[in-house]
């Protein structure tokens, strides 16, 4: 059969969120979450032994790994970025290879990636796969990072992740490892910044999540130029879910019933203006402007405005 659609987006963007909606909309469809998960292996073992509800979403989310035969195998023997830390891919080749693994199923299927920005455009190029990218403000997206960072644990090592927040920051979601990864690749470094935003994102944390969130954004949309895919915003989504649910519906041919599932909105668009300033002087510091404008011009697409 073959690949339906492949939902990207960055961490808590929303795309668990669409991925549940795809899968309780389309019984006939295997919807995959995080198939790039660096622990999936790891993952799956434990689900194996003793299926559990995911402690993040609250939900069962690895059960349709086990209704292909023979699938497990295949991830073990050709999964692109497997181990510990390692969170995003390096090798484009591997990745289309991967993905080629699903969309050789005997089934159609959805994949939730979540980070496979870099290699979108390849993906579409090689397999026809249909692809939609979510993006969310990035001041909300790094406050739930670090929300559910230090939400977790026991009290002696939230004491102690409190006591140490500089460092500490930057290791939810692993930040300063995504930022090791795209300063490799793209030859970015920090820089010393002047513009001062709310407390909570002055600091080196914020500015490597910054970098990060923009460049896999950029690259992400940019393979939904010409009619390749659909580009939307978590806040759009919340706002319009009904002008949402008829692009999906008409781009991909595959329900969307979002009915009781999705959230109640907390902002009234993507980015405003003074946000979109603000971070257009730190994108301007921190040499990632033409990235940042990019994504804060192009990130709504069909539903902008």
């Amino acid at each position: 059969m073959s690949i339906k659609l492949l939902i990207n987006g960055f961490f808590r963007s929303g795309t668990t969120i669409v991925w549940k909606i795809f899968r309780e909309s389309n019984p006939d469809i295997i919807s995959f979450y995080e198939p790039c998960h660096e622990e999936i292996l790891d993952r799956l073992e434990l689900f194996q032994r003793k299926p559990y509800i995911d402690k993040l979403h609250n939900i069962s989310v690895w059960d349709e790994y086990f209704k292909p035969p023979g699938l497990i195998p295949l991830i073990r023997r050709h999964h692109p970025n497997p181990g510990k830390g390692n969170i995003f891919p390096d090798n484009e080749r591997d990745v289309v290879d991967y993905t080629k693994v699903y969309d050789d199923l005997d089934i159609d299927v959805i994949l939730q990636t979540n980070r496979w920005g870099l290699f979108l455009e390849e993906i579409h190029k090689e397999l026809g796969a249909p692809i939609m990218h979510i993006t969310r403000n990035p001041f909300d997206v790094y406050r739930s990072m670090q929300n559910v960072y230090f939400g977790q644990g026991s009290i002696v090592k939230n004491i102690t992740k409190n006591a140490f927040i500089d460092y500490f920051s930057k290791r939810a979601f692993s930040i300063s490892k995504m930022y090791e990864h795209i300063s490799r690749k793209f030859g970015l470094r920090l820089r010393q910044r002047k513009t001062k935003l709310d407390d909570e994102f002055n600091s080196e944390a914020f500015d490597m999540f910054f970098i990060v969130w923009s460049v896999t954004n950029y690259y992400a949309i940019k393979a939904m130029e010409d009619g390749k895919g659909l580009a939307i915003t978590h806040e759009v989504m919340l706002q319009r879910p009904d002008g949402a649910k008829g692009v999906i519906e008409a781009e991909f041919g595959i329900a969307f019933n979002h009915g009781g599932i999705l959230k109640q909105p907390t902002r009234a668009v993507f980015l405003s203006d003074e946000e979109n300033k603000l971070l257009l002087k730190t994108a301007q510091e921190l040499n990632i402007y033409d990235e940042f404008f990019y994504v804060a011009k192009n990130a709504g697409g069909a539903l902008a405005g």
